[in-house]
């Protein structure tokens, strides 16, 4: 099984029209639409931007606001002391329909869910993680959402990586060496990437709150392998939920400007930072589960 594309399988003179005509619907709907970006379902999506990132980060927002199930609340985090709204005005038409813009401190990519998680006490609507670089299909809260409403101890998630033993089980293999799960499954051996989006139970969030900013000890700038350790930690497992019919679409010229991306995976940081993180006890857990390649 192949983890879920990130844009449509055509080629690139089709892509590119296809990208360009989902651009230009979401800005008339931002330009004319006084629809509520809120709805009923009880979670709150969570996103943060910085950068020449912010200039764009409306589409991620305007598409997950045109979703068939809304959320009760959306929340982007913004650091930069200088940020201005009215210096946005996509942002700011959003704002008008609900979205809510708030101030954090530097957290880097935890800014997405660690300042929600730490204003609600992990006693409110648990958060939807979703990033700024991708323009989201109509039916993605919803699967989400779902999924949750059947399974709230567990961590769903719409694209996950598995943890990968070597070494006869004893130590993590290099990231480049894992694949996606066989089947979809609840295992604590599935790995979310937050590009697909998640759902992060009270469990998790409780385990998130209890420590704090340990993270910037260890992974400062990979938050998905923060997540993924505090759910062993806390005994959740995640949950690989099917994505079928759902078609994410990457906002142009965004992700190969990500030096998050770059340092993490194209640059092998994400094994360093996970050697920083597990610890004996962790991969004890995982060696219950995960596969073992030689």
């Amino acid at each position: 099984m192949t983890e879920t594309p990130l844009d449509p399988q055509v080629s690139r003179p089709l892509r590119i029209p296809w990208k360009a005509a989902a651009m230009a619907r979401l800005r008339l709907i931002n330009r004319f639409s006084s629809a509520a970006v809120l709805g009923e379902a009880p979670v709150a999506v969570n996103m943060t931007s910085y950068g020449h990132r912010l200039p764009t980060v409306w589409l991620a927002i305007e598409s997950i606001a045109q979703g068939r199930v809304k959320p009760q609340r959306m929340i982007l985090w913004v650091d930069d002391e200088a940020f201005d709204v009215k210096n946005y005005p996509q942002l700011l038409r959003l704002q008008h329909r609900g979205l809510e813009i708030l101030r954090c401190e530097d957290l880097g990519p935890y800014k997405k869910f660690y300042p929600y998680i730490r204003m609600t006490e992990a006693k409110e609507n648990p958060p939807v993680i979703a990033d700024d670089d991708i323009m989201y299909p109509a039916g993605w809260l919803g699967r989400l959402y779902g999924a949750h409403q059947q399974y709230p101890e567990e961590m769903v998630a719409l694209r996950c990586h598995q943890w990968t033993l070597a070494d006869g089980g004893n130590t993590v293999a290099p990231y480049s060496a894992w694949s996606a799960p066989h089947g979809f499954n609840a295992s604590f051996s599935n790995f979310m990437t937050g590009a697909g989006g998640a759902v992060l139970p009270r469990a998790l969030q409780e385990r998130i709150l209890r420590d704090g900013k340990d993270f910037m000890k260890t992974c400062p700038r990979a938050d998905d392998i923060w997540i993924n350790v505090e759910a062993l930690r806390a005994g959740v497992r995640t949950r690989f939920v099917s994505s079928k019919g759902l078609t994410y679409i990457s906002i142009p010229g965004l992700q190969q400007k990500s030096s998050l991306h770059s340092t993490n995976v194209a640059e092998n940081g994400n094994d360093a930072q996970i050697r920083a993180t597990l610890t004996s006890e962790d991969i004890r857990i995982l060696a219950g589960e995960a596969p073992v390649i030689d």
